[in-house]
């Protein structure tokens, strides 16, 4: 891990954006799992998706304070928990209908259109986070072999 001093480490935002996204998703999973009255997908589904939240706050705060090894592993789960609700809906139970909309114009878009069009942005944001993993086991695996060198 990097223990550089960080130069934005003596700001606030860093600190307050951080307790802002993290404390807003905090709330929303508690939230959900206390009122599951509206919810359209599972509360596994609704929870992971507020999680992007906490990461993003992770990620933010881990920056703020240098730790961008942990900061990449903040950051990659969030990508893991943007690709679980078009997963959910690719593969999921019957979810009927969805709003499709350009600009001023939307209609009723059907069950398998909305299925095809939530399951390849969820199939592509795996591709990422799938791909964020490799990268960071490959910078793991570098560091591990030229530390052995040594």
């Amino acid at each position: 891990m990097n223990n550089e001093p960080n130069a934005h480490q003596n700001t606030k935002p860093g600190w307050g954006f951080a307790l802002l996204f993290g404390g807003a998703g905090a709330a929303m999973m508690v939230g959900m799992a206390l009122v599951r009255d509206g919810l359209e997908a599972p509360l596994w589904v609704a929870e992971i998706a507020a999680c992007t939240f906490v990461m993003a706050g992770l990620t933010i705060f881990f920056q703020w304070k240098g730790w961008m090894g942990l900061q990449r592993l903040a950051a990659l789960g969030v990508v893991y928990c943007l690709s679980v609700p078009g997963l959910w809906i690719m593969a999921g139970a019957d979810t009927g209908t969805c709003i499709s909309s350009l600009g001023f114009l939307s209609r009723e878009a059907s069950n398998l259109e909305c299925r095809i069009v939530f399951g390849i942005g969820g199939l592509i944001t795996l591709a990422i986070a799938i791909g964020m993993t490799v990268a960071i086991m490959r910078m793991l695996f570098a560091r591990y072999t030229s530390r052995k060198k040594d």
